[in-house]
């Protein structure tokens, strides 16, 4: 950080730097997962729409990307771990995109290369273990079978009605860094109850509503949610009420001002509320 415009360009004109180009027509900025094995073998994990507040701050993302159409995401993404695995590249790694129109036409650039297990395929991980259900990389959708259902008769007992080949599509809004101090030194026990009492449950059945990773977490003051559901409309009206929900809590400050643990909560919450909103009323 420089004190001033002036002390900057003297160190820009020093040292060089980058310049990188911001297209003006950003419609999305859809991000992928890739996992390759030492064969060169490429699978496609999951992919996720990026969330920013201003100035490119990363807050969140929703599941699956919605920004363009999979199919020459898909090609895109390929393409890519192609060149990487040629490089010597080999494991899990992210790539970041933007969606952008350009004489009127729908186009996607690669901007960024994440060689790392991200924090979205943490976060799919952790749904994928809970739901039980498979990405599909040829559609971008992720399916949950539901198995056998039951239906009870007139005596009460329940028959089987329905075969495993049942499937039903889920979506989730994930942010990995909801930070206050007032969840220091919390019990998980203490905060789970409350969560159940305050209505912030995860359904296992339907594998809907909000879960929480909260390992080796708490003693940071710092939470990771997701919330799922049928829609992202669904995820996103879920998210935002889960944050609402935790600020009455907590009395942490939805609003500007009031330190640091508030802007990070603003920053999240009114983003989420936003987007939620938009979403209900196109």
């Amino acid at each position: 950080v420089y004190p001033t415009w002036e002390s900057y360009v003297a160190q820009f004109k020093k040292v060089g730097g980058v310049i990188e180009a911001f297209p003006e027509w950003v419609v999305g900025s859809p991000s992928a997962n890739v996992f390759i094995d030492p064969l060169g073998n490429i699978s496609i994990q999951s992919t996720h729409e990026q969330i920013f507040f201003k100035e490119f701050t990363f807050i969140g993302a929703t599941f699956p990307q919605s920004s363009v159409p999979h199919l020459p995401l898909a090609q895109a993404i390929l393409a890519i771990a192609k060149k990487c695995y040629e490089k010597g590249i080999i494991g899990y790694f992210g790539i970041d995109f933007v969606a952008l129109r350009q004489e009127g036409l729908l186009r996607i650039w690669a901007v960024d290369l994440n060689l790392h297990l991200t924090k979205t395929q943490l976060t799919f991980q952790f749904f994928d273990l809970l739901s039980g259900g498979s990405f599909n990389p040829e559609s971008g959708t992720y399916l949950m079978p539901y198995g056998i259902s039951y239906m009870a008769d007139q005596h009460g007992k329940e028959s089987e009605v329905s075969a495993s080949n049942l499937a039903s599509r889920r979506s989730y809004v994930m942010t990995d860094f909801v930070s206050s101090s007032r969840f220091e030194g919390l019990q998980l026990k203490t905060f789970f109850k409350d969560c159940r009492n305050l209505g912030l449950t995860y359904d296992i059945g339907e594998c809907t509503g909000t879960a929480f990773n909260v390992i080796d977490t708490t003693s940071a003051g710092v939470l990771s949610i997701f919330s799922s559901g049928f829609t992202i409309i669904d995820a996103m009206k879920e998210a935002s009420r889960t944050m609402s929900v935790l600020a009455r809590r907590f009395g942490q400050n939805v609003s500007r001002g009031g330190g640091k643990d508030a802007e990070s909560f603003h920053r999240i919450y009114s983003t989420f509320r936003f987007i939620a909103d938009k979403l209900r009323n196109p």
